[in-house]
């Protein structure tokens, strides 16, 4: 069998594109060498704009919040001059007025069973040996007629040419009664974190992600990530529960396409730098480059 596209990685960037090319009639093959759903230095924010595009995917509020997601509504940002920014999502003009928290694993589990009822055909604990080119791209023994790139970080085309920054966070999640409104994001912004921030986010019933995102000095990032997780239990925690490992990653960000391609090889997300410098934020940007690079794959098929 040719598929229309091989997809390597089970991200955010790649399932989309898998689901928005199965609605469009395409065949496709996913490809991942590891879990389905991971665990990373993601705070779980989902935005109106992401929520969005993920309900022309037919991935709707009430499957994030079967997975005990939380409805965010303000966004507060409180800055070192002791000044402090609201955004509320409920004043905007956009068709969507909340945002979503939710675990990095429980959105993955939402996207996974998308995928699953489209379906698209899932190989996991997948290892990749070989690609090569003729008429069609042929990764081991399937072949496409396209391949996509979905790897998130991890440079599917080496391209040291793109207008891209990189950027490390690092974070937790735990299981806390806290003396902070459980509908809300907060952002803690400091020169400590070199344009970047630290956060609590809420993604479920007592359940928190704390973490910070810097764009500089990488070294003192688990010191101000240490510094700032013991300020957040001794100063807004007030009934701890349970806490799971750090999870810390590179998020490399700038790229202005929203998704990159040279003949029929397609880049997306992540691989192709498609995150924002400005926040950090990659899930509304992933979503987008999977619809998009699916959709021109559709176009010249």
């Amino acid at each position: 069998m040719v598929y229309d596209a091989i997809i390597i990685g089970t991200g955010v960037s790649g399932l989309s594109c898998a689901i928005k090319l199965k609605e469009l009639g395409k065949s496709c093959l996913v490809l991942e060498k590891g879990s389905l759903t991971t665990a990373k230095a993601c705070g779980g924010g989902i935005t109106n704009k992401a929520l969005s595009l993920l309900a022309l995917l037919d991935i709707n509020t009430s499957d994030f919040l079967d997975h005990d997601a939380k409805i965010v509504t303000k966004t507060k940002q409180f800055f070192s001059d002791g000044s402090i920014k609201v955004y509320d999502y409920t004043k905007q003009s956009t068709a969507i007025k909340y945002a979503i928290g939710i675990k990095r694993q429980s959105f993955d589990s939402v996207l996974v069973k998308r995928a699953m009822k489209a379906g698209v055909e899932i190989i996991r604990d997948y290892h990749v040996e070989s690609i090569f080119y003729d008429s069609f791209v042929h990764v081991d023994d399937f072949a496409g007629k396209t391949l996509v790139y979905a790897t998130g970080g991890v440079w599917g085309n080496q391209q040291d040419n793109l207008n891209s920054t990189k950027t490390l966070g690092m974070s937790i999640n735990i299981e806390a009664e806290m003396n902070l409104t459980d509908n809300v994001f907060y952002f803690y912004i400091d020169d400590a974190y070199y344009g970047g921030y630290a956060w609590v986010f809420p993604n479920g019933t007592n359940r928190w992600n704390i973490g910070v995102w810097q764009k500089g000095d990488f070294r003192s990032l688990k010191e101000n990530f240490e510094q700032f997780y013991a300020n957040t239990l001794s100063n807004k925690v007030t009934r701890f529960i349970s806490k799971e490992s750090p999870k810390s990653g590179y998020i490399c960000c700038g790229n202005a396409e929203e998704y990159l391609k040279k003949d029929n090889v397609y880049y997306v997300g992540e691989c192709a730098r498609f995150a924002s410098d400005q926040n950090g934020e990659g899930i509304y940007q992933a979503v987008l480059s999977g619809i998009k690079a699916a959709t021109d794959i559709c176009n010249n098929s």
